[in-house]
Parts: C-alpha cells; sequence; structure tokens
C-alpha cells in the first residue's frame, strides 16, 4: 500500500525478538512480558489469584474475552501515546492514584 500511494518503498523491518514475545505470549502462556507492559498490574489478567502460564482463549465470540482486553492493550501500547491523566478521565474523581496515565 504504500509503495502504490507514494512510489517509495517501505523502510520497516520485523523486529524477530518482539514477534517471538507476541506468539508466546498469544500462543504459549498470558503471563508473559509484553502482556505485563501492555496493561495496568490492577487489572485483568494480574487481578486473578494467579495469572495463568496457559494462553487465553482464542475462541471469537460476541462477548468481551480476555484476548479481546489484551490485544486492545498491545495495540495502545504499540500505538498510543502517554498522556497524563486529567480530571476529565476521572468525572467521579474515583480515578485510582496507581495508575497515573491513560492510552490513546
Amino acid at each position: 500500500i504504500i509503495t502504490a500511494a507514494s512510489g517509495a518503498q517501505p523502510i520497516t523491518q520485523a523486529d524477530p525478538d518482539l514477534m517471538n514475545e507476541l506468539l508466546h505470549c498469544y500462543t504459549e502462556s498470558a503471563n508473559c512480558s509484553l502482556y505485563r507492559e501492555a496493561s495496568s498490574p490492577t487489572n485483568f489478567p494480574w487481578t486473578d489469584p494467579k495469572p495463568s502460564d496457559e494462553p487465553l482463549a482464542q475462541y471469537i465470540s460476541v462477548q468481551v474475552s480476555g484476548h479481546t482486553m489484551l490485544t486492545k492493550q498491545i495495540l495502545q501500547y504499540f500505538t498510543g501515546d502517554t498522556l497524563p491523566q486529567t480530571t476529565l478521565d476521572c468525572p467521579n474523581g474515583n480515578c485510582d492514584a496507581s495508575d497515573e496515565t491513560t492510552e490513546s
């Protein structure tokens, strides 16, 4: 698409270590470093008594699943900017003091 739109060759290269970690998280263990980096320690799946060493279920459903939630967080982690939390983020003043930033 980049070549068709601009005539230029893209200058991107996949990071093999990152690809291996993504595959590890999605297919081997949900208790992985990338999921930890992309999510808050006070949210799923870290709030379970013991995070699973198994991968999250890959079942597709109309219900929100742990797989869906962590995929969203991974995409935010890679593409979002960390912003300071504002009072607009906490209309009732119920912001968790330990969560000082939000992803956008």
